[in-house]
């Protein structure tokens, strides 16, 4: 990936109330390597990399007219963004890992993601943007007996903007979540598979073209809204 960006690279992590938390400056897209073992980093992590990061992202990336975001392409994307999400989650040492130990597990030895409590969207940028990542936690109630509890990580690097949210849920079947209605002429979601619009070509019409639109972008989630799906 880092043949796609030469130079340096700074990076950007903030928090929902836009707080820079971390920065930093690198020669490589090297973000993983800060708490990822040397084993993972050059063994299965590079694999997801090479195999799946590389061949769907590229174009996306570069947001070139009339990629096809088929679901080949799609569950590539998908593949990279939750290990994206799972790393800078283990960034926020001040809290115990959203995502399980059995989770994390299944999808190094699997790849497998859950598709009742993760989902994706993405979104095009107009201006190239390199590193910059927010995340975010929080909490509510669905009832007053019902809690919830979601991260949210929104990456950018060139122009595609993704973002991955995870939900705990009362009940993980039967439900369908998103946010409130914002972005919804830009952003596409792309995870479960089943969510993909049929024969979408990449970029959408609107795209984020300011600053403000990242960040109000990545903490759109502030109000969540949760659907009964007939099983």
């Amino acid at each position: 990936m880092n043949a796609l960006f030469p130079g340096k690279k700074r990076f950007t992590r903030r928090d929902q109330h836009g707080n820079i938390l971390q920065q930093w400056v690198s020669d490589n897209l090297n973000w993983k390597a800060r708490v990822v073992c040397k084993p993972c980093n050059e063994g299965w992590m590079s694999k997801i990399e090479n195999n799946h990061a590389k061949p769907a992202m590229t174009e996306l990336i570069h947001l070139k007219p009339g990629t096809v975001l088929d679901k080949a392409r799609a569950q590539s994307l998908a593949i990279f963004a939750f290990k994206t999400a799972v790393v800078f989650d283990h960034v926020s040492r001040n809290r115990p890992p959203f995502f399980s130990r059995e989770v994390r597990h299944r999808f190094r030895e699997t790849l497998a993601i859950p598709t009742t409590t993760v989902a994706m969207w993405m979104a095009a940028s107009i201006a190239p943007r390199n590193g910059e990542v927010l995340t975010c936690y929080t909490k509510g109630n669905l009832t007053p007996k019902s809690d919830i509890e979601t991260y949210v990580c929104t990456y950018a690097i060139g122009r595609l903007v993704f973002q991955v949210v995870g939900v705990v849920l009362p009940s993980k079947q039967g439900l369908k979540f998103g946010p409130a209605a914002e972005f919804e002429s830009l952003s596409v979601p792309f995870w479960p598979l089943q969510w993909l619009p049929v024969g979408l070509c990449w970029p959408p019409f609107d795209v984020l073209r300011t600053n403000r639109d990242f960040k109000d972008y990545a903490v759109r989630w502030k109000t969540l809204k949760v659907e009964s799906v007939a099983s």
